[in-house]
Formats: structure tokens, C-alpha cells, sequence
């Protein structure tokens, strides 16, 4: 395992709650008549919808390096991403590792400086992304054999809540006048979620009845990644407040989980207890784009909200290193899935199937163990 290197702190001063990309005109509603429904985009949105469920975008000016967000040291160029991850056998099952050689990373450059001046449409910018950048691991029904975590790859999938497992965030502050009706109805162009593949099939159904399952015959749980496309600034605001939306549909869910597994082992529910959840998300607007996570924010054990911070940002037609950056960061938030999320997901599932009186039995493997105690001990 590399070795972990300190993270850089970053003032208070770099904080901000407005963004730095251009101000821009949003939907404006007439007082005089109302819209019947306030979705993303629209200037009413974040203070009647956001505000009053504590979910909070903040724009960090600087920037920070995804093996600095992580901790761990960047590999040598000259050893290959793709195979730099492949050494690791926890990640050797999926294809989804981008390289970062001259040839690719020139091939991504020249594409975008073409595309930005001929002014090609947002679907350009975002079938490049899906062909060069965004991949998938081929498409296989869930088998009954190796038990492995492969990023999910989803597009424009339903995230409307409809159970107890899928729940929309509560709201928290009334005085903000919030819209009680939004429905958190929302189609992301893009989702990475962690797959059933990795639980034992002799349970696998069982733990849609504990975990919310997007869709059983494709088993996708627990998303971690949303990835949004805009069309121009106005669309970036849009695009910003949806990912803030699914961020915080799938860090509110994971975070009940998880309050389950504590209260069943009789541990305390403390901020501690969550800091390892997060969720991601990367907006595309042209050749620019920015990576973004969101946080839950918990006192006591308690859900107040959540926080979606900006990490970085960069144009992919302004030379190879910001294409190689975004190459770092969609590996290493892969990585981060399969090595950490996945396994305390699992974890949280299989802790409390095994106090459910379904008479499903479970067992935890040394791994799982490993993460539990590494958990135990935040």
C-alpha cells in the first residue's frame, strides 16, 4: 500500500457560497402567478427546496489534486495508471482504468479544441465524455460465482423516492417557507453505483428488503458518482443543484443505514461514525468541468443536511495536464469505491441482515473485519 501524505489545509478564506463561473440570468418565476412545481434551475430552488433540508453548495476557489484528497502518493508516470491499478488484486476485475499516456491524453486534448471551436453541441461534449472518459465494465447479468465490487455504470435512471430504503431528506427548518411538494424526482445523465455481484447468492435478494436497490435485475445500490452535463453557465447552475440533489438522495440513505447498523450493534452514533460517507459528482459544460463532493452533516448522530463542495476545476482544452487531472480524479474516486465504499456498504448490509429474524444467516469474512474494526476505530 502506498503511503499516505498529509493533506493540505485549506484556509477559510478560500470559502465561498457564490459560485466563480459568470453570473448568469436563472428561471425566474412571476410572484404575480406562481410556478405549480420549483425544480433545479429555477431561482426560487435553493432557498425553498436546499436551505430548509441543510443541503449546502459551497464553491472552494482553490483547488486540490485528487491523491491529495485521498492522501495517497502519485504514481510515477512512467508506470502506467492502468496498470499502476491492476497491480492492486482488489481492483484487477474491473476495465474501467483510464491511462494517462501522451497518445491518449493528446488524442482527449485535440478532440475538445476542436469540438470548443466548432461550437459543437452539448450531446458532442457529452458522447466524447462517455466514449473516452466516463467508462463502463461490460454488461453481465449478476452470476452466481466470483464475488467482486465493479463500478455500475447508470444513465438518466429514475431516483424518485418511493420507500423507507429511498426516502428524500427531511426537512429541517419551516421557518424558510419550503416547498413541502418536491418530489426529489430527478434523471441524472450518468451514475456510478456498487453492484450486487459483491454479496453472497444465497442472500442477494434479501438485501433489497434492507437497502434501497435501484434495480434488482441489474442489482445497483449505494451510488457514489453523478456525473451532470450543461449546455451553457445558465445549465451549470441547473446541473449543480441536480447533483446536489442526488448527492444528498444517496448520502441521506446511506447515512440511515448505517445509523441501523450502529443502533443493532449497540455503538454510539456519533459525527465519527460517518465521516467516512460521501458522494461525488463532476460537471461538464463544454471542454470545462468540476469536481464536486458532498458531505452529510451530523451533530449528535443526528442528520442536519449536507455540504457540496467544489474540489477542482479545469478546462480539457487548455493543455494536457487538466486533462490528465480529471483522469486522476475519476480513477482514484473509482478506486475509493471499490477499496472503501463498496466494503462498508456491505458491511452495513450484512451486520443487519445478521440481527434480522429473517432466517437469513451471514458471516464476516477477514476483509470485512478489517473494515469493520477500521470503522469502529474513526
Amino acid at each position: 500500500m502506498a503511503p499516505k501524505v498529509a493533506r493540505p489545509q485549506i484556509p477559510a478564506s478560500a470559502w465561498y457560497t457564490v459560485s466563480s463561473r459568470p453570473s448568469v440570468p436563472t428561471e425566474d418565476a412571476t410572484p404575480s402567478n406562481p410556478p405549480r412545481s420549483c425544480n433545479p434551475g429555477a431561482s426560487e430552488f435553493e432557498p425553498t427546496v436546499l436551505s430548509p433540508r441543510g443541503i449546502r453548495i459551497q464553491i472552494l476557489l482553490a483547488s486540490v489534486s485528487a491523491f491529495n484528497h485521498f492522501q495517497i502518493v502519485e504514481p510515477s508516470h512512467e508506470a502506467g495508471r492502468r496498470k499502476y491499478y491492476q497491480r492492486d488484486e482488489r481492483l484487477q476485475h474491473s476495465r474501467i482504468w483510464l491511462d494517462a499516456n501522451d497518445d491518449f491524453v493528446n488524442g482527449i486534448l485535440n478532440e475538445y479544441r476542436c469540438m470548443v471551436a466548432l461550437q459543437l453541441p452539448e450531446a458532442e461534449f457529452a458522447a466524447e465524455a462517455f466514449q473516452k472518459l466516463l467508462f463502463q465494465d461490460p454488461r453481465q447479468l449478476i452470476c452466481y460465482t466470483e464475488r467482486t465490487f465493479v463500478p455500475a455504470r447508470a444513465l438518466k435512471r429514475v431516483l424518485k423516492p418511493q420507500s423507507e430504503l429511498w426516502a428524500a431528506p427531511p426537512l429541517l427548518q419551516t421557518m424558510l417557507e419550503p416547498r413541502e411538494d418536491y418530489a426529489f424526482d430527478i434523471q441524472p445523465d450518468c451514475m456510478y453505483w456498487i453492484s450486487l455481484q459483491a454479496f453472497n447468492p444465497e442472500y442477494r435478494e434479501a438485501v433489497a428488503g434492507y437497502v434501497h436497490v435501484n434495480d434488482l435485475t441489474e442489482g445497483l445500490l449505494c451510488p457514489y458518482l453523478t456525473v451532470e452535463f450543461s449546455e451553457d453557465a445558465a445549465g451549470s447552475v441547473k446541473a449543480s443543484q441536480k447533483i446536489a440533489v442526488a448527492g444528498s438522495l444517496a448520502l441521506y440513505n446511506r447515512y440511515m443505514l448505517r445509523k441501523k447498523r450502529l443502533e443493532q450493534c449497540g455503538l454510539d452514533s456519533t459525527s465519527d461514525a460517518y465521516r467516512d460517507i460521501r458522494h461525488y459528482g463532476i460537471l461538464f459544460q463544454a471542454a470545462y468541468y468540476e469536481v464536486w463532493i458532498v458531505r452529510p452533516d451530523i451533530q449528535e448522530g443526528s442528520w442536519q443536511g449536507c455540504t457540496m463542495s467544489r474540489l477542482y476545476f479545469a478546462k480539457l482544452d487548455m493543455g494536457a495536464p487538466q486533462v490528465r487531472k480529471l483522469i486522476d480524479w475519476l480513477n482514484e474516486i473509482h478506486r475509493w469505491a471499490i477499496t472503501e465504499h463498496g466494503p462498508a456498504c456491505k458491511l452495513d448490509v450484512k451486520t443487519v441482515l445478521q440481527h434480522a429474524r429473517n432466517g437469513v444467516t451471514t458471516s464476516l469474512m477477514d476483509e470485512e473485519e478489517s473494515t469493520r474494526q477500521s470503522l469502529e476505530d474513526l
